[in-house]
């Protein structure tokens, strides 16, 4: 019974074929019979009855289905539909076979060619002085090592930026016999929780609120480049935040006087910390953004940066404190801007050469270094507490002289 579904079914099969190409039934041949899986296995060995029944119908396909040149010379002889099927099939063998001819032999042509072109550029032509004098010539291997570290130094800078790339314009030089008028030191200050405070609420949405002490802030960090009226500090205000999210914010400070020279997430390198990868309980890696000084086109000794986080500048630690986050309740009591500008004040009035000693002693104490400075600003300067024993006879002696008796 099993065997005789299988032959009704093959020979309903050949009857639609020969009907479909026009051929007389009386060409109908009882091939390509599909048995039970039981008989197939005595006749197959080490054999699935999957492979069978695919052995089976390849014999039946390649029978029934006639040579190319055949289909080609009676074309005439099949239906629109058949012609359609047929040309759909030839072009999906001709795609087949130049996609094989592409794998074989075109990709690894194109590596080819890439690579010696690689070589050729980042190995002979884009080289500098000090490369072309370490490398001989003709030494290949050599080249191929030096075009593969200018290779992978050229990706770096893509991700990370080069630091001969400069955020800032160039100091104007003053004339000869001239001193500039141009500010002496530079603040780096994040906005962002330093010097605003996002806000949200359901009538108004986002919003900036200043934190307390900006006022003070901004008025002692201001420049006027039309008046050249500064106190001795340029400001630049750059946040980690991209330029689409807060240019409108930066346009609203600059209508309220905040004269600084802003930058964005765009000049930060992106670092995407995959060290950080499970630690603390963290599934995934949680990248953060640095921010090169280095590459501001200004005199480290005179920079001071500011921020929340202190990875953004861990490349430049002696130039580098932490300022505390802004307090969320507007009604508490802060005053981390106020001794901010005390602080930067005193760098003025001191004219201090080289700031860096000083922010390295103050880093130290982390975001508590405003107590510190505090605590020392409180206390009178040792210079003028420990004078000497001789000034202090001398004073005694003058001011006894005065109120002597023995001078009347």
């Amino acid at each position: 019974m099993f065997r005789f579904r299988h032959i009704s079914k093959n020979l309903s099969t050949q009857i639609k074929r020969q009907i479909s190409t026009s051929k007389p039934i009386n060409t109908l041949k009882f091939t390509g019979i599909r048995y039970a899986p039981a008989l197939n296995l005595s006749l197959i060995r080490n054999a699935s009855i999957a492979d069978s029944y695919a052995k089976n119908d390849k014999i039946t396909d390649d029978t029934e289905k006639p040579k190319n040149n055949d289909i080609w010379a009676n074309m005439d002889k099949y239906s629109e539909e058949e012609r359609e099927r047929l040309l759909e099939d030839s072009t999906q063998q001709h795609r087949q076979k130049n996609t094989a001819r592409t794998n074989k032999y075109g990709i690894p042509a194109f590596l080819a060619f890439m690579f010696f072109s690689g070589v050729a550029w980042w190995g002979y032509y884009d080289v500098t002085d000090e490369q072309e004098k370490e490398s001989e010539f003709w030494r290949v291997d050599s080249r191929t090592k030096l075009a593969l570290y200018n290779f992978l130094a050229m990706l770096d800078d893509l991700f990370t930026g080069s630091e001969e790339d400069q955020l800032l314009p160039p100091r104007q030089k003053p004339p000869p016999g001239y001193i500039s008028l141009e500010p002496n030191y530079v603040l780096v200050i994040e906005p962002i929780r330093c010097l605003l405070v996002p806000e949200y609420d359901l009538k108004n949405g986002w919003r900036m609120r200043k934190r307390a002490g900006f006022e003070r802030f901004n008025s002692a960090m201001k420049w006027d480049r039309a008046t050249q009226q500064h106190n001795d500090y340029e400001l630049v205000a750059w946040t980690s935040k991209p330029l689409m999210e807060f240019q409108e914010t930066t346009a609203s400070l600059r209508v309220l006087g905040f004269e600084a020279t802003p930058l964005f997430r765009e000049a930060c390198q992106y670092i995407p910390n995959l060290k950080s990868w499970g630690e603390n309980g963290n599934m995934m890696p949680k990248p953060y953004y640095k921010k090169p000084i280095g590459r501001l086109n200004r005199d480290l000794k005179k920079l001071i940066i500011v921020d929340y986080d202190k990875r953004a500048f861990e490349d430049y630690p002696e130039n580098g404190l932490v300022l505390p986050l802004a307090p969320e309740d507007p009604h508490e009591n802060d005053l981390v801007l106020h001794d901010l500008t005390t602080f930067l004040m005193h760098i003025v009035n001191d004219q201090v050469e080289d700031v860096r000693p000083i922010i390295k002693y103050y880093s130290q104490f982390g975001d508590k270094w405003l107590d510190k400075f505090r605590e020392n600003s409180q206390a009178p300067l040792e210079e003028e507490i420990s004078a000497s024993e001789e000034d202090i006879m001398r004073e005694r002696m003058q001011h006894f002289s005065k109120k002597s008796w023995f001078k009347r």
